[in-house]
């Protein structure tokens, strides 16, 4: 993936980096000149998000790495505010993690449903919210990425 724009000096958000298209997006935007975090829900592959910083820093950007679930109603805020310490402000967010859990509606639990509601909506807004006063500040922009059809198109 490659942007053809210059990103020089933006700081970048971007959730679900761990891998796939998360993390398409968080080099291809370090390549553009953005230092970036990113965030991902498991912290059991040490050696993929050491793959991840390692991408970024070898682009001569800022990289970090947070882990949290953000299907948490906690954790959305707290990922803003650790980028906006760890880079000085947010000028974009990436909006991409996702998970869904396929079972037949006879095998899907209430706690599967409030699951996917949290992660696959409802932090997309809460990250939203707590992002708006930093990029309206840096007139930066947020971007959702919630569907697995991306790769069916």
């Amino acid at each position: 993936m490659s942007l053809n724009i210059d990103l020089t000096g933006k700081r970048a958000l971007v959730t679900g980096a761990s891998d796939g298209l998360g993390k398409g997006i968080a080099v291809a935007l370090a390549k553009a000149g953005c230092d970036v975090v990113g965030t991902g829900r498991v912290d059991q592959d040490h050696e993929r998000v050491l793959k991840l910083i390692e991408e970024i820093k070898a682009e001569g950007r800022e990289g970090y790495y947070l882990q949290g679930d953000l299907s948490l109603k906690e954790i959305p805020a707290q990922h803003v505010e650790d980028t906006v310490g760890l880079l000085g402000g947010l000028d974009l967010v990436i909006s991409n993690a996702g998970l869904n859990i396929f079972k037949g509606t006879e095998h899907c639990t209430e706690e599967d449903w409030d699951f996917n509601m949290q992660l696959n909506l409802a932090s997309h807004w809460r990250l939203g919210k707590a992002a708006l006063p930093h990029l309206r500040h840096s007139k930066g922009v947020f971007e959702v990425i919630n569907s697995n059809h991306a790769y069916s198109t």
